[in-house]
C-alpha cells in the first residue's frame, strides 16, 4: 500500500471516531468480556476492532487497499454474527456503522481514483440482512425456541469444534447463516443469486444429512419450516433484482452521492495549530522544561540529515501547515489532523531507528496531547452542527472557597481579586454561607478475634493498629521521627516486602500462624514485626532516639533469622527462603538507615573496632559504621560488570541506574552550575594542566554506545568531570570572576554528585544482592523439584515391578537369587580395566539386584571413557619419543660423516703413525671409531637391538601411590 493510500484509510477511522452518537465506542478495543469470550471465540474465527485497525496501518500490514476495507467490514461483520437474536440492540448499531464506513471509504478513498480500489457491498445487501432479521424471529412451535437456531452457525460449532462422521462426504459445500452474514457484509457476494443460493444451501444440507436418519426428524422438521418462511421471501428479491427498480438501484450503488461532512473553518485549525504551537515539555527526569514543538516548527534540512528521505517519504512541519491552511488546502478536518500526525510519526520513523530517545519522548508528548485536544474539539464542533468551541484543558481541580458567616463587629479582609479591581468599580456582594461544624469521626469497630485459627493478612494488621489509639501522620512527624519514617516508607518499598508478599513481616507470626506459636516462642524472646515498629512511631513517646526505632526494625529480620535457622540448616526450602532474604534485609535495612539517619549519627572515631559488614543482628547509629557500609557498597558496585544491551536496544536495568545518575546532574535548578561541564569547550591551555579531559556529554554519549564495562568507570568519569576544574580553576579563582563561578559551581556540583552516588550504590547493592539470594532460592526449588521428580520415578518403577510380580503371588515379593562368584582368570594384557569386584555369595532381592547391576555398569563405562583418554595420551607421547628417536639418527648419522672426513682430510706430522685397529675400521666401515661416550648413534642404527618396551610396574596395596608410566630402551 502507497503512503498516499494509507494517509486516506487513516482519514476513514478517523472519521468514524467522530461518530461518538453512533456507539462506536463498542467497537474500539476487542472484544474482552468474561462472560462472553469464550463463546465469542468459538463463534468469530477472525476477530477485528478499530484499534487493531489502527495498529496494522502503523505497522504497514495490509498491502493492498481491499485488504483493509475487508478488515473494517469485518468489524461490523463480526458484531451481526455474534449478536444473533431477534431484535437485539447491537445489530441496528452495527448496520448504521457499517453505512456510514461505507459513505467514508467512497469519501476519502474510492473518490480520489478512477479504476475501483476494493469490491463493494452488494447493492441491496440491507434488504438481504432484512431477511436474515426477519428469519431470526421465527420460533419453533413446540418449544418457542428460534428455528434458526442450529443453522446460524457451522455444523462443527455444535459438535465440538469437528464435523460428524461422514458429514464431508455427504455435504459438498458446507454452509451456514453466519458464514452468509460474513459474506454479505465482507463484499463476497456480487449478485443476489449467489445470496439466495446459499441460503437455500442451508437447509437443503441438512435434509441430505439426515436422509433417512430417524435421529434427524427435528432437524429436518426446522429446515423445511425455515425454507418455507424464507422461501417467499428469497423469490419476492430475485424479482426485485430483475426489475427497473433494481436495475436503477445498482446505477446508483455503482456512483453512490459523495457523504456530506461537516467541514470546520479555518479558525478551527488555527487554534488547534496554536495549542500545539504554546505546548510545553517537563522532562521526567531532569526536569527540564521546553516548548514541546519547537523541532517541529520548520522543514528538516536534508543538507544536514542526508538520509532523513530514506526514512520518510512525506515530509511535514508546523510551518507547511499553517501555510496550507492559509491556502485553503483542507477540505475537512481529517486532512488537517493527518498532516499533524504525519509530523511525529515522521519524527518517530528517523530517530527510533538511531536511538534519540528524547526527540521520540517529544513526539509522542506532543501527539498524545493534539489527540486528547483534537477529539474534544472534533466532538464539540460535530455536536454544535459545525459551531466552533473552544476546549480549556482542566488543570488541578481546586476545592470552592467557603466564607464562613463572620459577627458584625469583626472585619474580614479583602479578596485577592477586590485589591486588584479599581477603586471605582463596584464590586458584587460576596454571598456568605454558613457551613456545618463537621461531624466527629466515628471510630472503626474494633476486632474481636474469635477464632484459633490463621488470620488474614490485613485484618491481622487492622488488629494491631487498633491497639494505638494515636496515629499522627507522616507528613506531622518533624527532626528524627520524620527521618524514621522516611527510613520505614523506603523500607516498604523494597520489592519483597511492597509487592510480591512472597515475605510477610508486617504482622506478628502467632496470628499468621498459630499452628507454630509455641515453637516461635521458644524461639524469639522479644517478637516484632513492620507494622507493630510504624504504629510505636506514630504513637509517640515511645521511641526516645533513632536508636531504639531501627533496633526494632533490625529485630523484625533478626528474629526470622533465628527462627528459620534450624529449618535451614535441614533444607526445607521455605525456611531457607526466609533466611536468606532475612539476613539480605538485614543488610540492606544497615545501609538504608546510616544514609538515612546521618545526620543523627554519633562521632565514634576516638574508638577502634573491627569493621561491621554483612548481615548483622543490631548495629549502633556511628560515623564509623557508616564508613563500613559505604565501603562495604563500594566493594559491591565498582567493580560490578555492567549488563550491556545491543544499541538501539532498551536498557537494561543497570544501564538505566547509569542513565540516572548521569540525568540527576541536569535538573533544571542546576543549569546555571552545569553549564561549565556540558560540552568540551576547553580553553587555549587547558591541555597543559588537565590530562585527561571529560565533560557531561561524553560520559553520556559513551553510556549510549556501550563502552562502560563496569559502574567504576562511569562513576570515575563523572567524578573526573569536577576534579578536572577544580584543578584548572583553583589557579585563577581568585583573579578571574569565570573561573571563581566554576570552581564554586564544580564544588556544589561534586558534592550533589557523591550524593547521588550513594543512593546509586543503596540500589545497586541491594539488586545484585538480591539477585544471588533469588539465584540461590531458584537453585534449591530445582534441585528439590528434581529430587521430588527422581521420587516419582522411582516409585512408579517399583509400583511397576510389583504388577509385574503379581502372578507369582507372595513368593514374588521374597525372591531371592543366589550369586556366585566366578574366578578372576584373565589374560596377561598390557592395560587393566579396573571392573569391580563383586561381593561374596549371598542372597539379594530382585530390585537390589538389578540397582546394583545398574550401578556397576555404569561405573564400568565411565572407567571405559578415562582409559581410553589414558591410552589416547600414552600412545601420543611414545610417537614423539619415536620422532625424537629418528632426528636423533639422522643426526648421528651427519656427525659422523663430518667426523670421518675430517679424520681422511688430516695432515700427518713426520714420525706420527696411524693406529692399525683404527685403520682397519676406516677402511672396512668408512666410518672411525669413537668412544663409548659418543657411541649412541651407532648403537640406534643396529637392527639386531631389542625393541622398546613399555612396562606399567604393578603398585603393592600398601604404598598406594598413583601408577606411573616409563618408557624403557632396552
Amino acid at each position: 500500500m502507497t503512503p498516499k493510500a494509507r494517509a486516506q484509510c487513516y482519514k476513514v477511522i478517523s472519521a468514524l471516531k467522530r461518530r461518538e452518537h453512533l456507539e462506536i465506542r463498542w467497537f474500539l478495543k476487542p472484544v474482552d468480556d468474561p462472560m462472553v469470550i469464550d463463546d465469542y471465540r468459538a463463534k468469530i474465527t477472525s476477530p477485528m476492532d478499530l484499534g487493531t485497525l489502527t495498529s496494522r496501518l502503523d505497522k504497514n500490514y495490509y498491502s493492498t487497499v481491499s485488504e483493509f476495507v475487508q478488515d473494517l467490514r469485518r468489524i461490523f461483520g463480526n458484531c451481526l454474527r455474534f449478536n444473533a437474536l431477534a431484535g437485539d440492540s447491537f445489530r441496528p448499531v452495527a448496520e448504521s456503522m457499517s453505512v456510514t464506513s461505507e459513505e467514508l471509504m467512497h469519501l476519502f478513498i474510492q473518490s480520489h481514483s478512477i479504476k475501483p480500489l476494493y469490491p463493494k457491498l452488494l447493492y441491496c445487501w440491507k434488504m438481504c440482512l432484512k431477511i436474515i432479521d426477519e428469519a431470526l424471529g421465527l420460533q419453533n412451535p413446540d418449544d418457542g425456541y428460534p428455528t434458526i437456531h442450529y443453522f446460524l452457525h457451522p455444523v462443527s460449532f455444535y459438535f465440538g469444534g469437528i464435523f460428524p462422521p461422514e458429514y464431508l462426504d455427504k455435504v459438498a459445500v458446507p454452509m451456514d447463516f453466519g458464514t452468509i452474514t460474513t459474506n454479505l457484509m465482507e463484499g463476497s457476494y456480487q449478485s443476489v443469486g449467489d445470496f439466495v443460493s446459499d441460503c437455500r444451501l442451508v437447509t437443503s444440507n441438512c435434509k441430505v444429512f439426515y436422509k433417512g436418519n430417524p435421529e434427524g426428524t427435528i432437524f429436518v422438521g426446522q429446515a423445511s419450516r425455515l425454507e418455507e418462511f424464507l422461501s417467499s421471501r428469497l423469490d419476492s428479491l430475485l424479482r426485485y433484482d430483475a426489475s427497473q427498480q433494481g436495475m436503477k438501484a445498482k446505477q446508483v450503488a455503482q456512483n453512490p452521492p459523495v457523504m456530506d461532512l461537516l467541514k470546520p473553518g479555518v479558525d478551527f485549525m488555527r487554534s488547534l495549530l496554536e495549542f500545539l504551537r504554546e505546548l510545553v515539555y517537563t522532562d521526567s527526569t531532569t526536569k527540564l522544561t521546553e516548548p514541546a514543538t519547537l523541532l517541529f516548527e520548520h522543514p528538516v534540512d536534508v543538507n544536514m540529515f542526508t538520509d532523513y528521505l530514506q526514512y520518510v517519504h512525506s515530509p511535514m512541519d508546523l510551518s507547511t501547515i499553517d501555510m496550507k491552511i492559509k491556502q485553503g488546502a483542507y477540505v475537512y478536518a481529517e486532512d488537517f489532523e493527518q498532516d499533524v500526525n504525519l509530523i511525529f510519526k515522521n519524527c518517530e520513523a528517523y530517530n527510533v531507528p538511531k536511538g534519540n530517545r528524547h526527540i521520540v519522548k517529544l513526539a509522542k508528548y506532543c501527539a498524545k496531547s493534539f489527540r486528547k485536544q483534537y477529539s474534544a474539539r472534533i466532538k464539540a464542533f460535530d455536536a454544535g452542527s459545525g459551531t466552533s468551541v473552544d476546549i480549556v484543558q482542566e488543570t488541578e481541580k481546586k476545592r470552592p472557597l467557603t466564607i464562613i458567616a463572620r459577627s458584625a463587629d469583626s472585619v474580614s479582609p479583602p479578596t485577592k481579586k477586590a485589591r486588584k479591581s479599581p477603586a471605582n468599580v463596584v464590586q458584587e456582594p460576596v454571598k456568605v454561607v454558613e457551613t456545618k461544624p463537621k461531624a466527629p469521626k466515628k471510630a472503626l469497630p474494633r476486632i474481636n478475634i474469635r477464632t484459633t485459627g490463621p488470620l488474614p493478612l490485613h485484618v491481622a494488621i487492622a488488629k494491631i493498629k487498633q491497639d494505638f489509639s494515636i496515629r499522627r501522620p507522616h507528613k506531622d512527624l518533624q527532626d528524627w521521627e520524620g527521618a524514621c519514617s522516611r527510613l520505614f516508607r523506603e523500607l516498604k518499598r523494597h520489592p519483597w516486602i511492597s509487592s510480591s508478599k512472597r515475605f510477610v513481616f508486617d504482622a506478628p507470626v502467632p496470628l499468621l500462624h498459630p499452628e507454630i506459636k509455641e515453637a516461635y516462642a521458644s524461639k524469639v524472646r522479644n517478637p516484632m514485626d513492620l507494622t507493630t515498629a510504624e504504629c510505636k512511631l506514630l504513637q509517640g513517646d515511645i521511641y526516645h532516639g533513632p536508636q531504639e526505632f531501627v533496633d526494632d526494625i533490625a529485630r523484625v529480620f533478626a528474629n526470622a533469622v533465628i527462627f528459620n535457622k534450624g529449618g535451614h540448616e535441614q533444607g526445607d526450602p521455605t525456611s531457607c527462603a526466609y533466611y536468606d532474604a532475612s539476613r539480605h534485609l538485614l543488610q540492606y535495612t544497615r545501609w538504608l538507615s546510616l544514609e538515612i539517619m546521618s545526620q543523627y549519627l554519633s562521632d565514634d572515631s576516638h574508638c577502634e573496632g573491627t569493621a561491621q559488614i554483612g548481615p548483622i543482628f543490631q548495629w549502633n547509629l556511628t560515623v564509623s559504621n557508616l564508613k563500613d557500609a559505604r565501603k562495604e557498597m563500594d566493594d559491591i558496585v565498582m567493580k560490578q560488570p555492567i549488563e550491556r544491551s545491543e544499541e538501539g536496544d532498551r536498557f537494561t536495568w543497570m544501564e538505566t541506574e547509569c542513565e540516572k545518575l548521569l540525568k540527576s546532574l541536569r535538573h533544571q535548578s542546576d543549569n546555571k552550575r552545569m553549564c561549565f561541564f556540558l560540552q568540551p569547550n576547553y580553553p587555549a591551555d587547558y591541555f597543559a594542566y588537565i590530562s585527561r579531559p571529560m565533560d557531561w556529554e561524553t560520559a553520556y554519549r559513551r553510556l549510549q554506545n556501550r563502552e562502560y564495562l563496569t559502574f567504576g568507570e562511569i562513576i570515575s568519569d563523572l567524578r573526573l568531570i569536577f576534579s578536572n576544574a577544580l584543578k584548572y580553576n583553583g589557579r585563577m579563582k581568585e583573579v578571574d570572576p569565570i573561573s571563581k563561578q566554576a570552581y564554586e559551581s564544580a564544588i556544589a556540583m561534586s558534592e550533589k554528585l557523591e550524593s547521588a552516588i550513594q543512593r546509586l550504590f543503596i540500589t545497586v547493592s541491594d539488586r545484585v544482592e538480591r539477585e544471588k539470594v533469588e539465584q540461590v532460592v531458584l537453585d534449591r526449588e530445582m534441585e528439590l523439584a528434581e529430587k521430588e521428580e527422581e521420587e516419582r520415578i522411582r516409585k512408579e518403577w517399583q509400583e511397576e515391578t510389583e504388577k509385574g510380580e503379581a502372578g507369582t503371588a507372595s513368593k514374588a515379593s521374597t525372591a531371592k537369587i543366589k550369586l556366585g562368584r566366578r574366578p578372576n582368570i584373565r589374560k596377561a594384557v598390557d592395560f587393566d580395566f579396573p571392573f569391580y569386584e563383586e561381593e561374596d555369595t549371598q542372597e539379594q532381592s530382585t530390585m537390589e539386584v538389578l540397582s546394583k547391576q545398574k550401578a556397576i555398569y555404569e561405573d564400568q563405562q565411565f572407567e571405559r571413557l578415562r582409559m581410553d583418554k589414558v591410552t589416547k595420551s600414552l600412545g601420543l607421547n611414545i610417537h614423539h619419543k619415536l620422532q625424537e628417536r629418528f632426528s636423533a639418527n639422522i643426526w648421528a648419522k651427519q656427525l659422523a660423516d663430518k667426523i670421518h672426513a675430517n679424520i681422511l682430510n688430516r695432515p700427518q706430522k713426520v714420525g706420527q703413525t696411524v693406529n692399525r685397529d683404527e685403520t682397519e675400521t676406516i677402511k672396512t666401515s668408512g666410518v672411525p671409531s669413537l668412544s663409548n661416550a659418543s657411541c649412541v648413534a651407532s648403537l640406534l642404527e643396529k637392527h639386531d637391538r631389542s625393541q622398546v618396551k613399555v612396562a606399567i610396574p604393578k603398585v603393592g596395596k600398601k604404598k598406594r601411590k598413583v601408577l606411573k608410566t616409563s618408557i624403557s630402551l632396552e
